[in-house]
């Protein structure tokens, strides 16, 4: 599999700054893999750079709104923007009934509605894209009859490798002592290790030796009882942040990896204060081109209801008592 290390190395040669034979200094491998990382955060706000969208979901619990970011209500690193949503009701029976939700677009739209606290089945959502923590505001508010799925883009990257995590449950009835580089396995990645420590048959520190690859935040990871003493159940380790280096591979499909070379290229020039080949700029924007035709998905257009068709006594999204 192709690697950011990889990738790097070929815009440096692309741009003419290493030559054939060459190996890049550490300082230019360094610096043309922080470039890369830039460009895959701008991609990132793009929809059409994006190859795929992912869904969470969440049984509502009455709450006003719920927080979206790492270590909020929905665990996961918060998105630029929530693509779309729909809520289930799921007291109808053996087929539970699936309704879209409609997108708030502003706060000042939010701020709007008159009756925010209104009890009942949602039919709209507003997300803040606040960081760390955004928010998501359904409604009216749903309470635990209901539950909500959205859609936010899946994320461009590179495998990823544990930096830090910490110790969710710490299981009973293992074997006192202290065990070294003992395999962490569950989760979606694989190669991970730590240095454990078990006191009064729970284990109790946990020190991560190496990252593994591949993982994601919110995996929750255990150790085999054979590996920490032979007794003992429960331990559960949970991922809270992730990195990536130079050696993680790719994880996008096989047609970014062209688009990304020459697009790195074009900023290594910059860097290098050298002009870049014309074919260079060429081959950047096919490659580019190439991704946007195979992401694109265009919804069915839909188109509002003709002005006056509505009577003054229609419900009023921001003044539910006019009527």
């Amino acid at each position: 599999m192709t690697t950011a290390r990889d990738l790097c190395t070929d815009s440096l040669k692309e741009a003419g700054v290493l030559g054939v034979g060459q190996t890049a200094l550490p300082e230019d491998i360094n610096d043309a893999f922080t470039r890369l990382q830039r460009m895959i955060a701008v991609w990132q706000k793009q929809r059409w750079l994006v190859p795929s969208l992912q869904e969470f979901e969440i049984t509502a619990d009455g709450s006003k709104f719920y927080t979206v970011g790492l270590g909020g209500d929905i665990n996961i690193i918060p998105p630029s923007d929530i693509k779309g949503g729909y809520v289930i009701q799921r007291n109808t029976g053996q087929n539970p009934v699936s309704l879209p939700l409609k997108k708030i677009f502003s706060y000042e739209d939010y701020i709007r509605i008159t009756v925010k606290d209104l009890p009942s089945l949602p039919t709209y959502f507003f997300y803040t894209n606040e960081y760390p923590l955004a928010k998501l505001y359904p409604w009216p508010v749903p309470n635990s009859q209901y539950e909500l799925h959205f859609i936010y883009q899946s994320r461009l990257g590179f495998g990823s490798t544990i930096s830090s995590g910490s110790i969710t449950t710490g299981g009973a009835g293992y074997t006192d002592g202290q065990y070294a580089a003992i395999a962490l396995t569950g989760g979606v990645g694989e190669l991970a290790t730590a240095d454990i420590t078990v006191t009064g048959g729970v284990v109790s520190i946990v020190s991560l030796a190496t990252g593994g690859q591949n993982f994601a935040i919110g995996n929750v990871l255990t150790a085999d009882a054979a590996d920490i003493g032979g007794t003992g159940a429960g331990f559960t380790w949970t991922v809270s942040d992730i990195t990536s280096n130079l050696d993680t591979e790719i994880i996008m499909p096989e047609e970014y990896e062209e688009a990304i070379m020459y697009n790195l290229t074009l900023r290594v020039c910059s860097m290098y204060q050298v002009e870049a080949m014309a074919q260079t700029i060429k081959l950047a924007k096919a490659g580019l081109n190439n991704i946007r035709k195979n992401n694109t998905q265009v919804p069915t257009l839909q188109m509002p209801g003709a002005p006056g068709v509505r009577s003054s006594r229609a419900f009023s999204l921001y003044n539910p008592d006019n009527r």
